[in-house]
């Protein structure tokens, strides 16, 4: 696959409830496009994006009030992309709270010319 927009489009659903949970799998050769996502919480949290489950961070913390949530909307360019090709796509929770929602990404090989 291309960095183009031919990529597929794919989907992910986010359920986590503390510390760092897996989003998308990590596929070899291949880097993760995070096109939007939607977030819920049950109580008040922080969360993050996180690439692979070493805590290297895709994002500042999100501040999150209890019943509350975040939507950005999936975008062709992206809001964020891992850096290293066969690493996952993590969210990170800093309390114990029902993390609920939906990601859209792409797969893609790195270009490198």
């Amino acid at each position: 696959m291309s960095k183009g927009e031919d990529n597929p489009i794919k989907y992910a659903v986010i359920s986590a409830t503390s510390g760092s949970t897996a989003v998308v799998a990590g596929v070899a050769g291949q880097r993760i496009r995070l096109l939007g996502y939607t977030l819920t919480v049950g109580s008040a949290t922080n969360v993050k994006f996180e690439e692979a489950s070493d805590g290297t961070a895709l994002t500042g913390v999100i501040e999150l009030a209890a019943k509350g949530g975040i939507s950005v909307p999936a975008t062709y360019i992206g809001v964020l992309e891992t850096s290293t090709a066969a690493n996952g796509l993590f969210i990170n929770t800093s309390a114990t709270s029902n993390v609920m929602g939906h990601v859209s990404y792409q797969l893609f090989e790195e270009i490198t010319n």
